[in-house]
């Protein structure tokens, strides 16, 4: 099958699907991932558990009850990090040729991203793995949300982020993950400890 077939986000969908998760920032709100969005997070995780179930047929409530705990387990996490520790546990993929830029944040949110680009759900080969990679490419989704709101409370703006994540940069570190197994691979060794630390034990 070719990679471009498969059905599936491409970084700049993926992450700037997280910005729309985090609510627009208002005085009181302190909160970047509601319980609402939570309950769709968890929606969507399910969703991209559907590839393959070679388990037995799961209860719908309770299959919901545990994505949600996996959402909440991520949040739970980054909140425990906060800003600066999130910052200093991005990926340094040295594979990758990043665009230029002098402000952390969108830096961050484009090295996080680039490490759901060679993660597949539809290439997953047992429950395990297929789990492993939903919830990998769900949980880069909360990451731009949370890097967003912290963004936003910094003056930053949504068209800043969307001006640096859609580049033409960008695009082409896409087309080269996509044709290229070997970068593939060498993408998902370097982020390999930064989405082991995300996901926790």
């Amino acid at each position: 099958m070719h990679i471009r077939s498969l059905r599936r986000s491409a970084l700049a969908t993926v992450v700037l699907a997280g910005l729309t998760l985090s609510p627009p920032m208002v005085a009181s709100d302190s909160d970047w991932l509601p319980e609402p969005v939570r309950d769709a997070v968890a929606q969507e995780l399910i969703q991209r558990m559907q590839p393959i179930e070679t388990g037995p047929e799961i209860d719908p409530e309770e299959r919901f009850a545990a994505a949600r705990r996996g959402v909440d387990d991520i949040v739970e996490r980054l909140d425990s990090w906060g800003l600066d520790g999130l910052l200093d546990r991005s990926p340094d993929i040295s594979a990758l040729d990043f665009p230029p830029t002098r402000k952390a944040i969108p830096a961050a949110i484009g090295r996080w991203g680039a490490c759901s680009l060679g993660l597949y759900e539809e290439l997953a080969e047992n429950d395990e793995q297929l789990f492993y990679i939903a919830l990998s490419n769900v949980s880069v989704m909360m990451v731009s949300a949370y890097f967003r709101h912290a963004y936003l409370e910094d003056s930053g703006t949504d068209d800043e982020l969307k001006v640096y994540l859609t580049s033409n940069a960008f695009a082409a570190i896409e087309a080269q993950m996509a044709e290229n197994p070997d970068l593939r691979g060498e993408v998902n060794e370097q982020c390999g400890p930064a989405l082991s630390a995300l996901l926790g034990p």
